[in-house]
Order: C-alpha cells, then sequence, then structure tokens
C-alpha cells in the first residue's frame, strides 16, 4: 500500500511538471483535421482568456480589375453585419456578454483575424465565429453604413498633412500599381461603388482552409486548441494554393516635395526600408525600429529634440506597404530656418544610432 501511495505521488508530480515545463513555449502542432499551427499555453492563475489568431493570404490589393475598397467593407460587414441566424444587434449582445472580441484586419497581403474570449465560452464563442466566416449578411443599407464611415474617415486621414506625406512616400517607393491604390484609397467613387456581388467575391476566395498561418495561446490545452480551430474553419472551401504576390518598392535617395498652401505646419520626413519580413529576421527587426522609435527614450529622438530643435514635435513611425516595410520619422512644426539645423542633426545622430542597434 505504501508503494502504490508513493507511485500515485510520483505520477501525479510528473504530469504537473510537463504542464508547467509547456507553459508559455511555443509549440508548432497540427490539429485533429490537419490544421498546422503554432500553440503558446499560459497555465498561471488569473489567466482565464484564449485568443486565436489566423491569417488568411489575400492577392485581392494586386489584381488590375478588382475595387480596392472591398477588402476593408467586406471585413467590418464580417464582423458587424450578422448572419443568416443571428442579427447585427444578437451579434453585438452575444460577444458583449461573453466579453468576447474578434477583429479583421485587411492588409496588403493578409486578412489578420483575432478571436479572443474566457474559456467557459469556447464552444459557444467558436460556433458564432464560424457562422459568421462561413455565411455573412451582406445586406445593402448595413453595407451603406460601412461605406458612409469610411469615406467620412478617409476625408479626415487626408484632411492632414502628415497623411499627405504618407501618399506622396507611397506613390514614390511603389508607382502606378494596384496596391498603391490600395494602399491609399483616396478615391471615394471606389468606396461608393462596391456592391453585394464584388463582397461575395472577395469573401469566397479569401476566407478558405488553404495557406493558412494560425497561432492560438491562453487558458487552453493543445488538444482543445486543436479541436477549437478545426470547428472555426470545417464550414469553410478548402481553397487553392496562392502564390506570394510580387511587389518591388523603390528607396533609391531623393528629395519630394510637397506644396500644401493651407497647411499650418510644415512636417518634414526622413525615410528609409527596413528588410522584408521574408528574411525571417523579424523579431529583430521589430526590437531594433521600437527601441529607435519610441519617442521619450530614443537614442535618435531625445537627442535631436534635446539638443538641436527643443520647439519642435519630433515624431517616428514604421508602416508595412507590403513586404518590405517603410520607415518614417516625422517631425512636425517646422521653421524654414530650422530646416537646415534639422538635417545636420539627423546626419550627426542618426549614424552612430543606427551602429550601435545593428
Amino acid at each position: 500500500m505504501r508503494f502504490f501511495n508513493c507511485m500515485i505521488f510520483i505520477i501525479t508530480c510528473a504530469l504537473i511538471g510537463c504542464k508547467n515545463e509547456e507553459n508559455r513555449v511555443v509549440i508548432d502542432t497540427t490539429s485533429p483535421e490537419g490544421h498546422a499551427f503554432s500553440f503558446m499555453p499560459i497555465y498561471e492563475k488569473g489567466v482565464t482568456d484564449i485568443t486565436i489568431y489566423i491569417a488568411w493570404p489575400m492577392d485581392w490589393a494586386y489584381r488590375e480589375t478588382t475595387n480596392k475598397a472591398v477588402p476593408f467593407i467586406g471585413a467590418q460587414a464580417i464582423l458587424s453585419g450578422g448572419t443568416a441566424d443571428i442579427t447585427p444587434m444578437e451579434l453585438m449582445e452575444s460577444f458583449n456578454d461573453k466579453n468576447s472580441s474578434g477583429i479583421l484586419t485587411p492588409t496588403a497581403d493578409y486578412v489578420f483575424g483575432q478571436l479572443s474570449f474566457p474559456k467557459e465560452y469556447r464552444e459557444e464563442v467558436i460556433k458564432t465565429a464560424s457562422e459568421m466566416l462561413h455565411t455573412p449578411i451582406f445586406e445593402e443599407k448595413w453595407i451603406g453604413r460601412i461605406k458612409e464611415q469610411i469615406t467620412d474617415n478617409m476625408a479626415r486621414t487626408y484632411a492632414q498633412t502628415p497623411n499627405l506625406l504618407w501618399r506622396v512616400v507611397r506613390q514614390a517607393t511603389l508607382g502606378d500599381v494596384p496596391v498603391n491604390d490600395y494602399l491609399n484609397l483616396a478615391d471615394p467613387s471606389e468606396i461608393s461603388a462596391v456592391d453585394v456581388s464584388m463582397l461575395r467575391r472577395w469573401h469566397k476566395e479569401t476566407f478558405t482552409q488553404s495557406n493558412l498561418k494560425i497561432s492560438v495561446t491562453g487558458a487552453i490545452s493543445r488538444e482543445d486548441a486543436g479541436r477549437s480551430i478545426d470547428q472555426l474553419l470545417r464550414n469553410l472551401p478548402k481553397g487553392e494554393q496562392m502564390q506570394s504576390p510580387a511587389s518591388k518598392a523603390d528607396f533609391s535617395p531623393r528629395k519630394l516635395y510637397l506644396h500644401v498652401p493651407e497647411a499650418e505646419k510644415t512636417t518634414l520626413a526622413l525615410i528609409a526600408a527596413l528588410p522584408p519580413t521574408s528574411d525571417g529576421k523579424d523579431a529583430k527587426d521589430f526590437w531594433r525600429s521600437h527601441i529607435f522609435l519610441k519617442q521619450a527614450t530614443s537614442p535618435f529622438l531625445k537627442p535631436c529634440a534635446h539638443n538641436c530643435a527643443p520647439a519642435m514635435d519630433f515624431r517616428a513611425g514604421s508602416a508595412i506597404m507590403t513586404e518590405p516595410r517603410g520607415f518614417f520619422i516625422l517631425p512636425e512644426r517646422l521653421r524654414r530656418k530650422s530646416l537646415t539645423k534639422l538635417c545636420f542633426c539627423y546626419r550627426r545622430f542618426t549614424k552612430p544610432t543606427a551602429q550601435r542597434l545593428i
């Protein structure tokens, strides 16, 4: 009897140890129905939520004949427009009552989806989200509201000089290609021209079970994570293999001037390219750019603002344009006589800072 108790104790400790060893460790695995995914469990007190991330590849932005506003309108319609069995109001209340959330973000190359929910509502939320992905309702009046919102947002965006500058930069680096039109979305007629048939076509082509990048994290086991993925995607079509669209960006040195007579401020942008994400060094690039761009402690922005132009407003950021990423520094509130001084500061501080970050 003593031996039996001892064995139980050893086995129990071993099981607990295995679980703790996997805590916050990323594992590449496969669901029962064959979906590859990355899994990171969080077995910690107070952690009760689960998050599923899925990236659906998309080449809609690169085609000559597609309406570039469709993915933005379609993503919002899927999230808020209801399904064949759930009204928009019921959908909103269902997610709110369960403290859950869903996000769909279209970019040039992917539609990124994120679904977060407490573990006790896992099956209910997964069922609802599966319906949203499989049978969204693209109702005309609802689509009209989304169009108005996006049109207003774009008008406000391009009323700001720095955002106009982003447009100029995209034009200079990408040229006259469809993906540039997609990233700008500057023509209101493009938004108003979207119809239900376009949305259905985009939805059918994009939301499939093929070419996906999936990850799951939170208070969930590997087995339940796999089953949740299968339940979420099971009703979607299989889809076809998709090649990554080819894109080129030209970051050759040049000076660009944009004259905006009504602008109250002058904006100077200093631009460079980050390595493409396909190089596989995304994490290092992210941390380098994060350190370089963080306003309060940036080794470039802080000395520039303190030593050269304390009255100026320095800002910095990075943007994913396509696979190659554009890196931007945006100082504002410049007087003409300050431009020469600013350029001197940039040359003085950027080179040693960049060398320290490499």
